[in-house]
């Protein structure tokens, strides 16, 4: 990330708030992926990273006051954004490709 100028933090959870990951730039070129250990576990230290990437590889959150601030990614995902909806398909997808997957009943 550091050769693509993305800005890569990793801050332990902070009490009482329920942040996976934040997104925002510094300038137009000049991108911030944050990442909280609020669930210190390896699959969604993964799925967190690349849904923060797909945010700056949509340019999500650039300008003053339109940072990406990411809370309960596990929740349900129907109240979720059109933008927060991508980045979510696109970790989803980055961990198990979907279209790999066959479920049987």
């Amino acid at each position: 990330m550091l050769e693509c100028g993305v800005r890569f933090v990793v801050v332990e959870k902070l009490p009482n708030a329920k942040i996976d990951g934040v997104c925002f730039w510094l300038d137009e070129s000049s991108p911030v992926i944050g990442m909280s250990t609020q669930h210190d576990r390896i699959d969604n230290f993964w799925f967190v990273l690349r849904h923060e990437i797909e945010h700056v590889l949509q340019r999500d959150g650039m300008g003053v006051e339109n940072e990406i601030v990411d809370a309960d990614l596990d929740a349900d995902t129907t109240s979720f954004s059109a933008e927060e909806r991508i980045a979510n398909q696109a970790a989803s997808n980055f961990c198990a490709r979907q279209r790999g997957l066959k479920i049987s009943c």
